[in-house]
């Protein structure tokens, strides 16, 4: 009898552990499309990741991003007009507690663009306009074809936005002449001419592309993705604005006045540096700067 007790006891103390260590499932974020969206404006945000049973919040870290749930993990974002251009975090908030952040872009003076299917190929490729920002999404083994228009001389940044928004794309891009639209048998010569290709330019991933309109016409970006992944998210900019690229001193004291020296591309009374990148000589300017007592209090990246 004190046997069968001891064995008893012997494998309740062996399957006790177990019990003591299980574990609810614990929510998890893995990704939000689109990246971001323009202060003043809606955003339809579909989100994806495990066990969000019941996510019918998002958390942001900054009070003018508000969340309305739609339907199941799809929300209704609106962004206030003064809600300063930056990075910000969200987290789904559901039956298994609070989420890991995912970051969410809001951008001022760009027009956001969503991609529009099929843009597989340069002759199906969206037509888009200058200084604007397109959310799309990897294609597989598909790339992405978008279409906009330069005048010869105009400086055009195209920077793809990525890993600095933590998606999982790797992406790379390809620049080229357009091809005519509609079928041409002696299309004139250049046309759908490769320009430049990207090299990781951001954190080792993300691509950036800076170039002088040979020309006015039409030009052709394509995205392709190195991962030949699906469904990862992007933002691409496409801009002529001011492109700053650095910033000397890199601090500076609140409250007090500072000389800052800029380097970028099409800097408002820029001049030319000897400073390259692209192969193309980046711009100098100096801007005076005052910033706030209460700069070393912002949080926004």
């Amino acid at each position: 009898m004190k046997t069968i007790v001891l064995s008893v006891m012997v494998s309740l103390c062996i399957l006790w552990p177990d019990s003591v260590h299980a574990q609810l499932p614990l929510i998890r974020l893995d990704r939000i499309t689109p990246l971001g969206g323009k202060a003043g404006s809606d955003v339809t945000l579909d989100i994806a990741g495990r066990d969000l049973e019941d996510a019918k919040t998002l958390h942001f870290d900054h009070a003018g991003l508000k969340a309305i749930w739609l339907k199941d993990r799809q929300f209704k974002v609106s962004i206030a007009a003064d809600t300063p251009q930056g990075t910000y975090e969200v987290r789904a908030v559901g039956r298994f507690g609070i989420s890991g952040a995912r970051l969410f872009s809001v951008q001022r003076g760009l027009t956001e663009v969503a991609e529009k299917e099929p843009n597989d190929e340069p002759m199906t490729a969206q037509v888009v306009l200058m200084n604007c920002v397109i959310n799309a999404t990897s294609d597989n083994n598909a790339d992405d074809f978008f279409r906009f228009p330069a005048k010869k001389g105009e400086r055009v940044t195209i920077d793809c936005f990525a890993f600095r928004l933590d998606s999982q794309m790797v992406p790379m891009l390809t620049l080229s002449t357009a091809q005519p639209l509609a079928p041409n048998p002696s299309p004139p010569r250049g046309e759908g001419r490769m320009l430049m290709q990207s090299k990781p330019y951001y954190h080792r991933t993300d691509p950036f592309l800076d170039f002088v309109a040979p020309a006015d016409g039409d030009f052709v970006v394509r995205v392709h993705d190195m991962t030949f992944r699906g469904g990862l998210p992007y933002r691409l900019v496409i801009s002529n604005r001011p492109h700053i690229e650095q910033v000397y001193p890199m601090a500076v004291v609140p409250g007090e006045k500072s000389a800052l020296t800029l380097l970028g591309r099409n800097l408002p009374g820029g001049k030319k540096s000897a400073w390259k990148t692209h192969e193309e000589p980046l711009e100098q300017a100096t801007w005076e700067f005052n910033p706030a007592a209460h700069a070393a209090r912002l949080t926004a990246f």
